[in-house]
């Protein structure tokens, strides 16, 4: 949390750890996939064969290496809602999450507001989390 608080406190609007899928910590949590125009069309043509699919596959995993590789702190508004640091100022700004969403992807469009703000998010590989998975919708 520390590590989180600390990126917030030198100004960015939102930040996010590194995520391990087991407690030893030695499977990691892959990123979201950007929401951009490029990707949706390269996901949708994943469906018209194992080329496609094979490309769509590719490019994602250049930009997961990307976040599994870092070090530092990177820019990115491809952050786990299961723990996400906000700065008071920016969810003053930005608002609450939209109760359209009900359980799943409130912080994808709620950092997408944050992004087309032109405020800052980070992935902060420092911070480290366990997502257990599929934990709120089992209650």
């Amino acid at each position: 949390i520390r590590s989180l608080v600390e990126v917030i406190e030198q100004g960015a609007a939102a930040a996010g750890p590194r995520f391990y899928l087991d407690k030893d910590q030695r499977i990691l949590h892959p990123p979201l996939m950007d929401l951009t125009i490029r990707n949706e069309i390269l996901w949708r043509t994943a469906a018209l064969g194992d080329h496609w699919a094979k490309s769509a596959r590719d490019s994602w995993r250049k930009e997961a290496k990307r976040y599994w590789a870092s070090e530092t702190p990177i820019e990115s508004y491809c952050l786990t809602g299961a723990l996400l640091a906000i700065g008071r100022k920016a969810w003053n700004q930005i608002g609450t999450f939209d109760e359209i969403y009900q359980l799943y992807f409130e912080e994808v469009d709620w950092l997408k507001r944050l992004e087309k703000s032109n405020l800052k998010s980070y992935y902060v590989p420092e911070a480290k989390a366990i997502h257990t998975y599929n934990q709120s919708a089992s209650k």
